[in-house]
């Protein structure tokens, strides 16, 4: 009777596992890897992610995103297309867990079947594209160092200001195009500068990968500012923030952001999502890059 019972159970528990795999499980195989960088690092750089493929030719479509914590995308290969399912989380207090859930959209139930005996070529161009986005993750690392996040003030500033709107990945070039505002208004006015030249972030538009942002240049005050075209006075105010010295290249600053914004979320700190950047290098000068130095700032809600 005992003996009846354990057959039964086997055979329903392998009846419903094939149910499973085969109808509900909605991924032919999994890929994992792990990264001592934040969830949104690695985000943004699957969002820019082509599969090693120059951009004039796009094998990569984003069809679906949730800010920082998964994304879904196609991938053309020829005539095979698989959607990848990739999800960011929080492994421990130091590592993030990437995983990507693989679909071959035309060949799905074979799929199932051969990826259980043999490392077939839709496993191997599997692995091959996590490997990719891994490269890119180790690469990327090689060219920035964030420090350890810790409680600041923003410094209080006025300021001239000129506002850019652009992706976060623009941003270093848009701040280069539009620098000239603000500094022919100084020179014009015979302004006095007074400390690095900064932005803030204003608007964040998670989903789009858009930001507007303030340039400015901080100067001593005057009572009486000349009107003119695109240019903003304005007043920074001091306030409590968590913050991380940024050495790299200016254009992937946003390491930074969200370095900050892994370790708020860890340890339940509540931030308002307008990160400052405060430049203490010029680019025109060259030179190493990560000796190029900001103080990064995201304001924490009172």
């Amino acid at each position: 009777m005992v003996s009846k019972f354990i057959k039964v159970t086997v055979i329903l528990l392998v009846f419903i596992t094939g149910i499973w795999y085969f109808f509900i499980k909605d991924y032919n195989y999994k890929v994992t890897f792990k990264t001592d960088k934040a969830p949104g690092i690695v985000y943004n750089h699957v969002l820019n992610w082509n599969n090693d493929e120059s951009f004039n030719k796009v094998v990569v479509q984003t069809l679906n995103k949730t800010p920082f914590t998964k994304i879904q995308q196609q991938l053309g290969l020829g005539d095979t297309i698989l959607r990848i399912d990739w999800e960011f989380e929080r492994y421990d207090t130091n590592t993030t867990l990437v995983t990507a859930k693989i679909k071959d959209e035309n060949h799905s139930f074979i799929q199932n079947i051969e990826v259980l005996y043999s490392k077939n070529n839709f496993v191997k161009r599997s692995i091959k594209a996590v490997q990719s986005v891994k490269n890119v993750v180790i690469e990327d690392s090689e060219k920035f160092k964030v420090s350890p996040v810790e409680e600041a003030e923003i410094p209080a500033s006025h300021c001239v200001c000129s506002s850019i709107g652009s992706t976060i990945h623009e941003k270093a070039l848009q701040m280069i195009n539009y620098s000239d505002l603000p500094l022919t208004y100084i020179r014009n006015n015979h302004l006095k500068i007074i400390g690095h030249p900064f932005l803030e972030v204003t608007f964040w538009n998670f989903k789009e990968d858009f930001i507007k942002f303030d340039f400015c240049f901080p100067i001593e005050r005057e009572n009486n500012y000349p009107d003119f075209n695109d240019i903003i006075i304005r007043d920074i105010p001091s306030k409590r923030a968590l913050k991380v010295k940024f050495n790299g290249n200016f254009s992937i600053s946003d390491r930074a952001w969200f370095t900050i914004i892994d370790y708020a979320n860890s340890n339940n700190i509540a931030l308002n999502f307008n990160p400052i950047e405060i430049f203490k290098n010029d680019p025109h000068d060259g030179g190493n890059e990560l000796t190029w130095e900001a103080d990064v700032y995201l304001p924490i809600v009172p």
